[in-house]
């Protein structure tokens, strides 16, 4: 009867009736399946993501830039665990076994794809009968980040190029709106002439100079006060999941804000009327 132990005796009678002594055993019947397993959490362990080192599951759909991410869950003591991504088997001939209080985790070998993932787990107990699945654990894995672009620098001062693009050109603002692209919902940082802006909050270092990227990806940063003379702008964008993109191509402007000294010149008294003309 399921979920109860026998007791068998058992001895050898040759055919020529010799008997060998009784040994006995017990026998543990389970016939019923173990409890479905729980997926728990999904680690994020890389470095720079939105989410190290903490549980990435039912934050922006499992978002990550960690290729082995760590799944833990738990399941019957001693049972052994099958974690599938539809029918793809993501711990192919790597066993994952239930410790004695139930718990389990995994890691990868082999760095998954970037693309969404529905992870179950199913849990196979020492009796050899399956589980149902589990929970279903959606991650997505994001390796790459898109390269921003510097669409415009917008002046918005009165007497150049009123809220035109100026990009590559001269201008009499000396704090342009810089507009551009990016991956949505990216932070973009902004460098003038090669250098940045930060400072230092919580344990880390900070860019002054940034914009977010919105639902369509585009972006905007009023730039600081610069002085008159040559600039380059150059952005780069580190997108939700924490990776970083390459450097956009640069972009230049001229900022002229002094008007030159006029120089007047006498040229002559042509109605001879002391009235003199001036250049």
């Amino acid at each position: 009867t399921d979920g109860q132990t026998s007791s068998v005796t058992a001895k050898i009678v040759d055919q020529a009736g010799n008997a060998s002594k009784e040994v006995s055993g017990s026998i543990d019947v389970d016939l019923t399946a173990s409890d479905a397993p729980v997926i728990t959490q999904v680690t994020d362990n890389q470095y720079g993501g939105i989410q190290d080192g903490k549980n990435v599951l039912g934050i922006d759909d499992g978002l990550t830039n960690d290729s082995t991410p760590t799944f833990k869950g738990t399941a019957e003591p001693g049972a052994t665990i099958v974690l599938k991504n539809g029918n793809d088997i993501i711990n192919k001939d790597i066993i994952i076994e239930a410790d004695s209080n139930g718990n389990w985790e995994f890691t990868p070998k082999t760095p998954l794809a970037e693309g969404v993932y529905n992870v179950t787990a199913i849990a196979t107990d020492k009796a050899g009968n399956d589980s149902k699945p589990s929970n279903v654990a959606t991650i997505t894995v994001d390796l790459h980040s898109e390269t921003p672009v510097i669409t415009e620098i917008v002046d918005n001062v009165a007497g150049g190029v009123v809220n035109g693009d100026v990009k590559g050109g001269l201008t009499n603002d000396n704090t342009p709106t810089l507009k551009g692209t990016a991956e949505p919902f990216a932070t973009v940082e902004i460098k003038i002439d090669g250098r940045g802006s930060y400072k230092f909050e919580n344990g880390e270092v900070i860019s002054n100079w940034t914009a977010v990227a919105d639902k369509d990806g585009n972006w905007e940063f009023a730039t600081p006060k610069l002085s008159d003379g040559h600039h380059n702008f150059e952005a780069q964008a580190t997108d939700k999941a924490g990776n970083n993109s390459q450097p956009s191509a640069l972009v230049s402007i001229d900022v002229d804000t002094t008007a030159g000294a006029p120089k007047v010149m006498i040229t002559a008294d042509k109605d001879d009327n002391s009235i003199l003309t001036a250049t």
